[in-house]
């Protein structure tokens, strides 16, 4: 299964010729939607009638029932489904008519690959969020009504989280509670991990998502400011004002200050809050989900962070996975970037090799999401015209000549050194000779593989070891390695 296949959306797709309707069916399920495909108007009324699709792509012009009788019966059916036809150029006037009847849109034979997936993504979204509106406009209050009652199924989560590792699967139902309920969230996951993405997911779907969203980065701003900037002062609104019956979305709050901390946690208690050079009290609705690129309960346990405030934050707590906590969901991801960066730069959209996913999966990916978006786009620029296979020993040669993912592949060749490549000392040896020896027969080996690695660059290397270059050229000298 593709990345994308859980949450494109389903597809009907109606044509009388069976090789259009293959095409169709390939070009969207490359992309990731699920699709069912006819030849028969009548079979496909039929399956409308009985399942729920997304959206509905059908041939204007067939024998047993034209694309206009099609839409009328669609729509008696399903009133709001988005219905795209396809024409040819001569007969865009009456795809225009069919427009004026109802339809989505359309696209002309022949068609582009591109053309049909951003019509296919623009229905399908706009389907989904009429439903959602839909589902607000039912309620008295979307400010403060307990839970907003969405499917589940309607929920799109980007497709970077739309993997089936067990540590995604977690996080897509906690995120759906997220939700589905009013309550405060702490959004945990390393740099790169998509943060706000999964926060950007969140507020899309829920019942204040026609409401105020503001963001404040903690790190961004000086810890002085940090104050001011969250509660407000004489001529200018904090963020909590601005946020008023709406969402606030507090990342990397490991950085706020002790003395906003402790205001924050106060206005959570209270829900009214004051500016700094002002005694009158303002009261805001505002639901605060905080952001950490750190775990936060060792900095509890040091007094950095306030006990209080996280309890009071992390009443939802969700965790995102770094990249190498969720290595199954690695080959899909890199199908989907691949994809879209062959899509952004007007790449070829050539096959990756079994092996050179493979080769791509072992790396540690310490930067994450956009590490490897930028190892998939370098691929894209340098992979040859006539290329039809991406194949491993590209992706080798695009890893020696990366100092990053260089120093991911000596991490793992260090993890993985047979023991029997080591020389243990004798038995007989004192247990601080051992370990000294021991000790030595380490650096040695780091030093000899980063060496060779880096290509003998003495910089390079010391650099990785996080030693200087003197300390380095002292210690080559002291193992005997040259």
């Amino acid at each position: 299964m593709k990345l994308e296949s859980r949450a494109r959306g389903r597809v009907l797709v109606l044509d009388d010729e069976k090789n259009i309707v293959i095409v169709l069916r390939t070009i969207l399920e490359k992309r990731g939607f699920a699709v069912d495909g006819f030849t028969s108007s009548l079979d496909a009324l039929q399956v409308v009638q009985n399942k729920e699709f997304d959206a509905v792509i059908t041939d204007l012009f067939m024998p047993e029932m034209d694309g206009m009788e099609f839409l009328n019966r669609v729509h008696e059916l399903r009133p709001k489904m988005p219905v795209i036809m396809i024409t040819a150029f001569g007969t865009v006037n009456t795809a225009v008519d069919a427009i004026k009847t109802g339809a989505f849109d359309y696209v002309t034979k022949p068609f582009e690959q591109s053309e049909i997936c951003a019509v296919m993504e623009k229905a399908i979204g706009t389907n989904r969020l009429r439903r959602l509106e839909l589902i607000h406009n039912e309620e008295n209050n979307p400010c403060t009504s307990a839970c907003i009652n969405l499917p589940t199924e309607d929920i799109e989560f980007s497709p970077i989280f739309s993997g089936e590792s067990k540590q995604i699967q977690v996080l897509r139902k906690a995120s759906i509670q997220a939700i589905q309920n009013p309550s405060s969230i702490l959004l945990v996951g390393e740099p790169g991990t998509g943060r706000e993405l999964l926060m950007d997911d969140i507020h899309r779907y829920s019942n204040r998502s026609r409401m105020a969203y503001i963001r404040m980065n903690c790190s961004a701003i000086p810890a002085t400011k940090h104050n001011p900037e969250l509660f407000g002062e004489s001529k200018k609104l904090g963020r909590i004002e601005q946020a008023d019956n709406g969402v606030l979305f507090i990342d990397e709050i490991q950085d706020l200050n002790l003395e906003t901390q402790t205001r924050l946690y106060d206005y959570l208690c209270s829900g009214s809050a004051e500016r700094m050079d002002s005694s009158n009290a303002y009261d805001a609705n505002v639901r605060i989900v905080a952001g950490s690129s750190k775990i936060l309960e060792p900095l509890v346990r040091n007094g950095t962070f306030r006990e209080e405030l996280y309890f009071k934050l992390s009443v939802i707590h969700l965790q995102i996975p770094a990249l190498r906590e969720r290595r199954e969901d690695i080959p899909d991801l890199i199908h989907f970037l691949h994809q879209s960066a062959c899509d952004r730069l007007g790449g070829k959209l050539v096959d990756l090799s079994d092996e050179a996913i493979e080769e791509l999966s072992q790396l540690e990916w310490r930067g994450n999401l956009p590490q490897l978006e930028n190892m998939i786009e370098r691929l894209v620029l340098h992979t040859p015209a006539n290329y039809s296979v991406l194949s491993s020993d590209i992706v080798k040669e695009d890893i020696t000549k990366n100092d990053v993912a260089k120093e991911n592949t000596a991490k793992i060749r260090m993890a993985s050194r047979p023991r029997n490549q080591m020389n243990i000392p004798p038995p007989e040896a004192s247990f601080r000779e051992l370990v000294k020896e021991k000790t030595r027969e380490y650096e040695r080996v780091l030093i000899q593989d980063a060496l060779q690695i880096f290509e003998e660059n003495i910089t390079k290397t010391a650099r990785h070891l996080g030693i200087s270059r003197k300390g380095l050229q002292n210690k080559i000298r002291e193992l005997r390695i040259r």
